[in-house]
């Protein structure tokens, strides 16, 4: 079996903010009748046993949600009990949480210092930009509390990284972010493009266009090249970079294939991708199938098909190892069909075309690292969807 990771959703798509732009709320239409989902003892006891009987160099666990922490810190405590309980003798455990740090406070920042988590926090910027979609229930600003977290990992000097969502909020400002960005302790960012249409088609008025995009990254690009290229890591930077250097794409939307993770809702529920969590993409349920089952179901080959399936004039494009066709998401917006072009290809054509030069220069410098340490130096892993 190949290797993948699991993205768990210990609370569903519950969560105490209610951000305008969430792609994961209405996923709570699917699992109707209970005021507060909580996954079951049981089903993460087997989802750890299960995928720990997988064979993995690495077993990689991504929770997310909603807000996972939501959970409770008894809940995270009792997911490494049972991964110290059922891991093989040399294999490595990975844990990632992706939050929007509002819940973090010094216990919990001892915990993930403790268990070496990664943490992803959502930051999207400025006090105007971040609160403008990120909001509680009661339309309550976040950006003090989501700043009070990050004090919390930094006084446990826990790793973390910033999930920046680029949307109308902020893509005209993209320094403005990035130092903003920095200041406050960030050193290893991701920035994800808002894209989201209604049924009709048309874009939110919230999500940015594929040229805004392009314009944002470009921004980012100057603000970060040359002088910070050896103090921040920038998660779509090093994208570029891997697949320039040794064809690696560790952006799953940069891939060839959309193979290497699986989502598992709170119920144990699987599914190719969270942002295809619909009842037509669930490969079925991991309390009754085994992983070999679910991967190798219909459902999963046909939606591993889709990716490939590119627009013809991709074929020719100078920029496909870097893109492959970009993320399926943002091709079936049309018509459902997968050989549509990615309503963001037109933004990166335009950054990967003005940064060429930059990104072969880092080439040639990360070359001669190399061959200096004769040993490869690593990309920087970074989360990939927003809270």
């Amino acid at each position: 079996m190949s290797p993948f990771s699991v993205l768990v959703k210990p609370v569903s798509a519950d969560c105490n903010l209610c951000c305008t732009y969430c792609y994961y709320l209405p996923v709570s239409d699917l699992y109707p009748g209970t005021v507060h989902h909580s996954m079951p003892e049981s089903v993460l006891e087997h989802v750890i046993k299960s995928y720990m009987d997988t064979d993995q160099a690495v077993y990689q666990f991504y929770w997310q949600g909603g807000e996972p922490c939501l959970a409770g810190l008894d809940f995270f405590q009792k997911a490494v009990d049972f991964q110290k309980k059922y891991v093989r003798p040399g294999a490595v455990v990975s844990n990632a949480i992706q939050t929007n740090a509002t819940l973090i406070t010094d216990e919990w920042a001892a915990f993930f210092a403790r268990y070496r988590f990664l943490v992803g926090c959502s930051l999207d910027g400025p006090k105007k930009m971040h609160n403008q979609y990120r909001l509680t229930r009661t339309e309550k600003p976040t950006q003090k509390a989501v700043c009070r977290g990050l004090d919390f990992l930094q006084r446990h000097r826990v790793p973390f990284n910033t999930l920046t969502v680029v949307s109308q909020a902020n893509v005209d400002h993209p320094r403005a972010v990035y130092q903003f960005l920095k200041q406050a302790g960030a050193y290893y960012h991701q920035y994800i493009p808002c894209t989201a249409w209604d049924s009709q088609g048309r874009l939110q008025p919230y999500a940015i266009t594929g040229r805004q995009w392009g314009r944002f990254l470009t921004g980012i690009f100057d603000a970060w090249y040359p002088k910070d290229t050896d103090a921040v890591c920038i998660g779509n930077f090093d994208a570029v970079l891997a697949a320039k250097m040794d064809g690696m794409h560790p952006v799953c939307s940069a891939a060839k294939s959309c193979n290497r993770h699986v989502v598992i809702e709170y119920n144990g529920d699987v599914y190719p991708c969270d942002f295809f969590v619909t009842p037509v993409h669930c490969l079925g349920n991991i309390m009754k199938s085994s992983w070999k089952t679910l991967r190798k179901s219909g459902r999963y080959t046909a939606f591993l098909r889709r990716k490939a399936d590119i627009n013809a004039a991709c074929s020719t494009c100078e920029f496909l190892p870097l893109c492959w066709g970009d993320c399926l998401r943002n091709r079936l917006y049309q018509n459902n069909d997968a050989r549509t072009l990615s309503c963001l290809c037109p933004g990166l054509k335009t950054f990967l075309t003005y940064t060429r030069e930059g990104f072969d220069q880092l080439c040639r410098v990360i070359t001669s690292r190399r061959l200096h340490l004769r040993r490869p130096l690593p990309f920087t892993g970074n989360l990939e969807k927003p809270c």
